[in-house]
């Protein structure tokens, strides 16, 4: 609620990002920002920002045409990810981060796009859905909003 109160009289992308940035959190956490054609995703410690990264530029192990986050700084090596039991993968098995992207990549590499279908296709798929109360694939430029519960099979 405080996040939508704080971004109500803000009207422009770029200012979003910079409030989202600036505001002391509690505890870490993502910020994920969208906009048509534009995104962000912010690693936020409590006081600052630890790491930004930011769709159509250059970030590590990521093309310029999408950024992930799974709850884990792989920026950062963080070793927790290969642990991770909510994608049931992880320690032998892909995680669900290198799962999603195996996708993803080979979407890219056949020539097309990354539609909302893709998307929800690859958050559904094995090792890379995750024990988790719902899940969204939002487009503002496609007026579309897709919110589900997991398809947990």
């Amino acid at each position: 609620m405080m996040m939508m109160m704080m971004m109500t009289p803000i009207a422009r992308y770029e200012k979003a990002v910079a409030a989202i940035a600036s505001v002391p959190y509690v505890s870490t956490e993502y910020a994920i920002i969208s906009g048509v054609k534009k995104g962000t995703i912010l690693s936020k410690n409590p006081d600052n920002v630890a790491f930004r990264q930011v769709l159509g530029q250059a970030n590590p192990q990521e093309p310029m045409e999408y950024i992930i986050m799974t709850n884990f700084d792989f920026f950062f090596h963080d070793i927790r990810e290969f642990f991770d039991p909510t994608g049931h993968g992880g320690f032998g098995k892909p995680t669900r981060r290198v799962a999603a992207q195996k996708t993803l990549n080979a979407t890219l590499a056949a020539g097309q796009p990354l539609t909302p279908d893709v998307l929800f296709s690859v958050i559904n798929q094995q090792y890379v859905i995750a024990d988790t109360v719902f899940q969204a694939v939002l487009s503002v430029e496609k007026a579309m909003w897709n919110i589900s519960q997991p398809l947990l099979s």
